[in-house]
């Protein structure tokens, strides 16, 4: 077994358990297991895997209770994180400086249990995206980056304090014990063109999983797609979000201009989904008028 572990007493009385301190050799998807030499898996240590290159995709163990700092500091290709929200402790740093991170997977099986998504958004100032597995339902939301600066004013001999972003207000929606969707839902207007991306993630996430989604709300989402239809495909194409795309000519949220660049894009890209769902799309919305796209005008 290529993973590197030290045995650790819990002081509760419950037995011994394994601490993960590394991983002996190049991976790609990283799978912690459950047990390890009969010891259930517990704890990630502190930098334990932290500066790899490798690692794409990280599975966490069910029974896992508590990651160490920087445990996947600085990993450049990480990707995707699958986790449990039986995480009762989750130190600073674990997944600063992951710059390719895309999604941070949570399987809520505890009941009113978001303190892991709560931990991570408060360690993070950057964009980050979780899709969450509830008892009744998914959801997918996006977390605006945000700036906290010191700005030091010398002729008054003082040190002032600013937040520029829209990520602290989406951050203060997550408690420990609850998800205010209501409440995440409503800082849309917040978001300047600096967060436009953020913007569209936020948009098409609630959207294609509409937990708890209010009628006003997914109003408010469709209408901010379709006023800003070119750039949000863009966007769109650019992140390979086909179920998005998908949605957005589902709901007709796309005016011609915003097609015809869309498909060129696709079709540069090799995006053959896209360029297939955009095309339908033409040809349904022409038909008996004007000819559809079609690859050929690319």
């Amino acid at each position: 077994m290529p993973f590197l572990y030290t045995e650790k007493e819990d002081r509760k009385s419950e037995g011994a358990y394994a601490v993960i301190t590394g991983y002996d050799g190049s991976v790609r998807d990283l799978s912690v297991p459950e047990e390890l030499g009969g010891l259930p898996v517990r704890e990630i240590g502190s930098s334990a895997f932290a500066g790899r290159e490798d690692v794409v995709r990280v599975v966490l163990p069910r029974e896992l209770r508590t990651i160490r700092p920087f445990a996947f500091q600085r990993c450049a290709s990480l990707e995707e994180l699958y986790l449990h929200n039986g995480v009762k402790d989750c130190y600073d740093g674990i997944l600063r400086s992951c710059g390719s991170l895309r999604m941070i997977h949570v399987y809520c099986e505890r009941k009113e249990d978001f303190r892991i998504i709560r931990d991570i958004l408060r360690d993070a100032d950057s964009i980050l995206n979780f899709h969450i597995y509830l008892e009744d339902g998914e959801a997918r939301l996006t977390f605006p980056e945000y700036v906290n600066e010191a700005l030091e004013d010398t002729m008054a001999r003082a040190i002032h304090f600013s937040i520029e972003g829209a990520g602290i207000a989406y951050r203060e929606s997550v408690g420990k014990g609850r998800i205010d969707f209501a409440d995440y839902d409503r800082h849309l207007p917040k978001l300047t063109d600096y967060d436009f991306e953020a913007g569209v993630r936020i948009a098409a996430g609630r959207l294609l999983y509409p937990y708890k989604l209010a009628e006003e709300a997914r109003e408010r989402y469709e209408q901010f797609l379709k006023a800003q239809s070119a750039r949000a495909l863009m966007c769109l194409i650019r992140e390979r979000e086909t179920a998005a795309v998908r949605l957005m000519t589902e709901r007709k949220l796309l005016d011609p201009k915003a097609l015809q660049a869309g498909l060129k894009q696709a079709s540069k890209d090799g995006l053959t989904q896209i360029c297939s769902l955009l095309i339908r799309y033409s040809e349904k919305e022409t038909s008996g008028q004007a000819k559809g796209l079609s690859l050929e005008d690319w």
